[in-house]
């Protein structure tokens, strides 16, 4: 396995408080009063299930773009980092580029399907 120095360390603390930003901007724009003043969808079954659908899909339609392209570049800056000579930008890059893909397949994937499910 890949043993976890200093820098790594360092670098790991800094990319878990990095990838939270992916889904804390969803939450934003699902707690946003904007959500509501947008074409609700069609009722599905309760008043609160159409709430928690018409807020999740203003949250991801409007700042889902976003996420995707910020998670893009930093996933292609840290693709070519895994490929250079010095173990340390490997083992930097390696981590940005796991970090980047599983915090936007939260953002995108988890956290929309966990909002319309429990979120008030």
């Amino acid at each position: 396995g890949m043993e976890i120095g200093l820098i790594e360390g360092v670098a790991l603390i800094y990319f878990i408080g990095y990838a939270l930003d992916y889904s804390l901007h969803i939450a934003y724009k699902y707690s946003s009063s904007e959500a509501m003043t947008r074409e609700p969808p069609p009722l599905l079954g309760s008043h609160s299930a159409t709430v928690r659908m018409q807020r999740t899909m203003f949250a991801v339609k409007s700042i889902g773009g976003a996420v995707l392209g910020s998670a893009a570049t930093t996933a292609g800056a840290a693709f070519f980092l895994v490929f250079c000579k010095l173990t340390l930008f490997q083992r930097l890059g390696a981590m940005c580029l796991t970090v980047t893909l599983v915090s936007v397949l939260v953002a995108l994937i988890s956290l929309p399907a966990a909002l319309m499910m429990f979120a008030p």
